[in-house]
């Protein structure tokens, strides 16, 4: 079943009823409505049959003379034999499995295994099959066959006597069959054996007698329960078809034995026919039902028990209930073949068990369904932390003192818990692990999409979504673990990544041919076609003489191919020709995609791109790890009340997107189209409908009256006065995650909703003898209530109350009329007794209301045996601004090709401020991430970065030595840099002579490499009493010079730097910062601390090492270069051995920042150059880098 099933099926309604008018099935039900049958009989019972088959074929044939004549063909099925007009008989069997049920067939049973309730419950079960009680003949004796309780058919507007069409008789309509299987509670001594009754009944393969099964059942195979139980001791089988038992004889499959005395079988099944009263089907609209599939309703056959738990007890006590087939009971009970006549049988009975399960007698007055659910109503809250846990840290906060760091540090703590954030584990790239706060799509408060507005939308890594919390020092990994989900997801998903990498493909692929064809000026093949009359008129016209005035011969034109698809001149077509055919691609036809195109898709692949980005905008096949980080946040009854982080899903979604992009890994805009195009399908109204459902809003239900009652029914109400409100789907999704938790999905905010109810449905309802029982005294208190054929209360669009119908009229105490309906001995109902008296007491006959139903049958009986049917509204705040902006859900785009570059710089890791606790269903809170610190840094991502033009930037002359430059005269440098690519040694310091012939950079490589800046504290000052505020390392970039021509301005790398990022080595005590300047690419390693302005002394260990590696790093061309030395053997041409060279000299500048407390920050510059060659260094193997 669709994820997405609610909505879809609800718009699909809306299409149909554009498309074809109002028309709708009479007979339909209407939410909230049920229809009875007393029996559900099928077209054909177990047991053989024949049919006799016989075709006449007749024809007219025009004769040459032109008369007719009619010839006729009589076709038959015609046995091999002598006598060749004999019609053969084609025997076929309905076969139905007599000796197990299959448990997918159970829909629920009541109680459920180890509930604990009343005494006066009588247990039932539901099966998803309305014709199980009725496939086979319960017995073979009078009444136990077929349909019985005919009555004169009555026709509902004239109430006269209907006929029979082909009889001409008066129509008889049979109102009751007996089932052929029975529900019976038992108590635990009653299918208990002893040593010698195991041994009497011969039953193979039986426990010791101290080892039984708690539920009292043997298995063995069918054929031994025929041919080695004592004929006794099993159900009298012999009675019934011939053909089964000899079957059964031969069966070797396993089946389930109780065995009850023999008196207690007499007693219980006294009266086989009134079980025909214990058996119904419903007929009921399933809209509510989790997971209740594409159809609107549903038929379920209930068998209840006619037999009710102890009514004595004065303490828990486990029953046990069986289902059992029925079939020869009656055969088996007259007569004498339960009789012994060896003398050396059993007084036990084996009965075929189908099904069964425990539960636990109460004594009077347990908790029930109306208290668990005023339990959930008072304990409901937004989905966070317990909120008696966040009081109780409030009272520990403002006990304390205001200014300890534990106090600041545990309100920190409390503001993160009330935004529905929880503590987790987190390894960093180095291998250290430390704690970071995460968080799943689930808030307890609205969050602002997007956090922030130049936020990047394309990532190839999720670094850019990891927020650092400045209070705290820790870092928010909720949108980075979305990102890698999303990844993961997608990967583990074969079909949705294969479906996607087609579709890149054939996109990038169409999308740069036809880009090449532009601005190659190859002219299209329809434009060709177009010409061909014109150009073919012209020849014609010239072969005639037609030849004009002579002319020179020109040559053709100097023509070069034009340059690739990524140069910043052909760039803006080949983008527009991505995003058209993404939009071609994805649309069905011309109009965009949905589920309702008339037209076919025009890539399939689309379709399944498509499907799965919408499921998981409705949580689709997201791990309950993700949508729970915390198991305290949903108690084991509880309701929890959420909004869906929109962003979170968008970092899920690009991740997912990321995948297939090594066509365009460098900026992915084939995956910005594709959020683009799917916007688009968002904002769309579907067929003049509505547009796209998409949940924001929900709720987490747990309890266990979710495992008890499956098919709860949830409806949810909204107050509102647009009409369009009315075409949507009232819920986008509901769907049980395990068996007692239910998660309800909303499309519109708590302002909008008026209700949700959640009541019991129709047929989980239990089952009971009477309001009260009173065993000692043998009093049995029934309320009825009031059935209708005519005028019942309720109308279309009535809420539930509206629909009650009310006690019976009369007193509510126990008779002595009452007395009679139970068996107090044996517990059980004297069904046909009291199935009279509840249908005379039911009789009345008013002006407009009735109940003239003179007939006893189950449906009646069952409806007074149900409990009330109770129902429990949610109310949410009435003081909520109803005035709600219209949602239009997008996914985040950022395409910086649209926008002006941002000439701010922004940080790598994000920082967030401390936000106030919200209080519960407040619709006006402020995001998570709303109100960021303006100061805070911002990083370019790398699809914003510019890659063709490079930007002017100066730089002083490069001096040919390390300079220290200080703020104050007694600051000096206290660290030393070095930088080379990951596959080098460390070089040695430049001397008189020259720089280390190995300590370069090469510019040619194939492939990016992994620059190491390697900073260490010298060892001479390991003791200083520096206080280290901050290191800040600026690498010049092609920026510096755009002519090229300044030898004293040569960049280290290009202006476009677009790697992963930058990442400490091996002190994660740093966090290294990247940003941009006008002539630089600057890192800035802070200290990582809880506050802002965090200082470090470098008196221990913990700044020996600050290195950290620049990934990918685009080594800017040696461009001019100048003449340096080189000291020591070149590596490649020794014959320049200490002589001078071409390279190129970059500078790179570290400021080491060391606060004063007398005279503020003092800066301390040292300038560090690298050599740069225009070479190309080699693997080991020989291959090239």
């Amino acid at each position: 079943m669709s994820i997405r099933s609610l909505p879809l099926r609800h718009m699909a309604k809306a299409v149909n009823r554009r498309q074809v008018g109002e028309e709708g099935d009479p007979e339909a039900l209407l939410p909230d409505q049920m229809r009875l049958y007393s029996y559900y009989k099928p077209s054909l019972v177990a047991g053989s049959y024949t049919i006799e088959a016989e075709q006449n074929v007749v024809a007219n044939v025009k004769k040459d003379n032109g008369s007719v004549v009619t010839q006729s063909l009589r076709v038959t099925n015609v046995r091999a034999t002598p006598d060749a007009k004999k019609i053969a008989l084609q025997e076929f069997q309905v076969v139905v499995p007599r000796f197990t049920l299959d448990p997918a067939l159970i829909n629920s049973y009541y109680p459920p295994d180890g509930h604990q309730d009343e005494g006066r419950i009588l247990p039932h079960l539901v099966i998803d099959d309305p014709h199980y009680p009725w496939e086979i003949d319960a017995g073979v004796t009078t009444n136990m066959s077929g349909p019985i309780d005919g009555q004169p058919a009555l026709d509902p507007i004239t109430g006269e006597p209907m006929k029979d069409p082909d009889t001409g008789k008066d129509e008889v309509k049979y109102r009751s069959i007996v089932p052929w299987v029975a529900l019976m509670v038992f108590d635990s001594d009653d299918l208990r054996l002893s040593a010698g009754d195991i041994t009497n009944l011969c039953i193979p393969g039986a426990p010791d007698a101290s080892q039984q099964n708690a539920n009292g059942i043997f298995k063995m195979q069918v054929s031994d329960y025929f041919t080695k139980l004592p004929h006794s001791s099993r159900v009298n089988f012999e009675a019934g078809v011939t053909e089964v038992l000899d079957e059964a004889k031969e069966d070797d499959s396993l089946m389930d034995a109780i065995f009850p005395s023999k008196a207690l079988f007499r007693s219980l099944f006294g009266d086989l026919e009134s079980h025909k009263y214990l058996a119904h089907v419903r007929h009921i609209n399933t809209v509510g039902f989790p997971d209740a599939g594409v159809e609107e309703e549903g038929l379920y056959s209930i068998v209840i028990s006619s037999r009710t738990g102890r009514l004595d007890v004065k303490q828990p006590t486990t029953q046990i209930c069986h289902l059992l087939s029925m079939e020869n009971f009656d055969s088996t009970l007259a007569g004498a073949w339960l009789n012994d006549d060896t003398g050396k049988g059993s007084d036990r009975v084996g009965l075929i068990s189908l099904f069964s399960w425990t539960y636990t007698v109460l004594p009077p007055d347990p908790v029930n369904f109306v208290d668990t659910m005023r339990n959930l109503v008072t304990s409901q809250q937004m989905f966070r932390a317990d909120q008696q846990a966040l009081d109780t840290l409030d009272k520990a906060i403002t006990g304390s003192s205001a200014d300890s760091v534990k106090t600041q540090a545990s309100k920190l703590l409390a503001t993160r818990l009330r935004l529905g954030y929880t503590l987790a584990r987190w390894r960093t790239e180095t291998g250290e692990e430390t704690t970071a706060f995460n968080r799943g799509p689930l808030a307890p408060q609205p969050v602002r999409h997007p956090p922030v507005d130049d936020l990047p939308d394309c990532s190839n890594t999720s670094k850019e979504y990891q927020i650092l919390d400045p209070g705290t020092g820790l870092m928010d990994l909720s949108y980075s673990s979305a990102w890698q989900l999303g990844k993961l997801l997608a990967i583990s998903d074969t079909v949705f990544s294969a479906a996607l990498m087609r579709f890149r493909s054939i996109v990038y692929s169409k999308g740069s041919n036809q880009t090449r064809s532009e601005i190659n000026g190859v002219v299209p093949a329809s434009s060709l076609i177009a010409k061909a009359q014109t150009a073919m008129a012209s020849i014609q016209s010239k072969s005639i003489g037609n030849t004009g005035d002579p002319s020179r011969f020109m040559p053709l034109p100097h023509r070069t191919v034009a340059p690739s698809v990524k140069d910043s001149k052909v760039f803006p077509i080949f983008r527009a020709n991505i995003m058209k055919e993404v939009i071609a691609q994805s649309n069905a036809g011309d109009t965009t995609f949905n589920e309702f195109n008339e037209n076919l898709p025009n890539n399939n692949d689309w379709v399944i791109i498509h499907n799965w980005l919408s499921d998981k905008l409705f949580l689709g096949d997201i791990p309950p790890q993700f949508l729970v980080p915390e198991p305290s946040f949903i108690p084991q009854e509880g309701l929890r009340y959420f909004y869906i982080d929109d962003f979170w899903l968008d970092c899920l979604i690009d991740g997912a997107l990321s995948v297939a992009n090594h066509l365009d890994h460098e900026d992915d805009h084939v995956r910005r189209d594709i959020k683009n195009v799917f916007n688009n399908y968002l904002r769309t109204v579907v067929n003049d409908t509505i547009k796209p459902q998409i949940p924001c809003y929900g709720f987490i239900l747990r309890s266990k009256l979710v495992e008890t009652l499956p098919d709860l029914r949830i409806t949810v109400t909204w107050k509102t006065d647009d009409p369009d409100d009315h075409k949507r789907e009232d819920v986008c999704r509901w769907t049980k995650y395990d068996k007692q938790t239910i998660v309800c999905l909303l499309d519109r905010q708590p302002q909008e909703l008026e209700a949700i109810t959640l009541a019991q449905p129709p047929h989980q309802q239990r089952f009971s003898l009477g309001y009260g029982i009173v065993a000692s005294e043998e009093l049995l208190e029934v309320h009825l209530r009031t059935l209708y054929t005519k005028g019942a209360p309720g109308k279309e669009g009535d809420p539930p109350d509206k629909w009650i119908w009310p006690p019976l009229e009369g007193p509510d105490t126990a008779t002595d009329t009452t007395k009679t309906w139970l068996n107090w001995d044996t517990r059980c109902i004297n069904t046909t007794i009291m199935a009279r008296d509840v249908n005379a007491a039911l009789q009345f006959n008013k002006k407009d209301q009735a109940y003239t139903d003179t007939m006893p049958n189950s449906c009646e009986l069952g409806l007074e045996l149900n409990d009330p049917s109770y129902f429990f509204k949610v109310i949410p705040p009435q003081d909520s601004d109803p005035d709600v902006p219209p949602r239009d859900r997008q996914i985040y785009v950022n395409d910086p090709t649209e926008t002006k570059k941002d000439t701010k710089t922004t940080s790598l890791l994000r920082m967030i401020p401390e936000v106030a606790s919200p209080p519960m269903l407040a619709p006006q809170f402020d995001a998570p991430h709303a109100r960021l610190v303006s100061s805070a840094i911002r990083f370019k991502a790398p699809h914003q970065a510019t890659r063709i033009q490079a930007l002017p930037r100066s730089l002083p002359p490069p001096p040919r030595t390390l300079v220290p430059r200080v703020g104050a005269a007694e600051y000096q440098s206290r660290f030393d840099i070095k930088v080379f690519p990951d596959y080098h040694l460390p070089p040695t310091d430049p001397h008189d002579d020259g720089y280390d012939a190995f300590g370069y950079c090469p510019t040619n490589n194939v492939y990016y490499y992994d620059l190491i800046f390697s900073v260490r504290k010298s060892a001479a000052y390991s003791d200083s009493s520096y206080i280290l505020r901050e290191i800040v390392i600026d690498i010049p970039t092609t920026g510096l010079d755009p002519s090229g021509k300044d030898p004293d301005k040569e960049a280290l790398l290009d202006q476009n730097y677009d790697g992963p990022g930058v990442r400490m080595l091996s002190n994660q005590r740093f966090i290294p910062f990247l940003y941009y300047t006008d002539t630089s690419l600057s890192i800035r390693l802070v200290p990582r601390r809880a506050a802002d302005n965090a200082n470090v002394p470098i008196n221990n260990h913990e700044t020996d090492e600050l290195g950290f590696r620049l990934a990918e790093a685009n080594i800017a061309p040696v461009k001019p270069g100048q003449m340096i030395s080189i000291q020591g053997n070149d590596p490649k041409h020794p014959e320049f051995k200490n002589k001078n060279q071409k390279r190129g000299l970059a500078k790179v500048t570290m400021t080491e920042k060391y606060f004063d407390s007398q005279r503020g920050m003092q800066p301390v510059e040292t300038d560090y150059f690298v050599v740069k060659w225009a070479t190309t260094d080699a693997n080991a193997d020989g291959s090239t880098r």
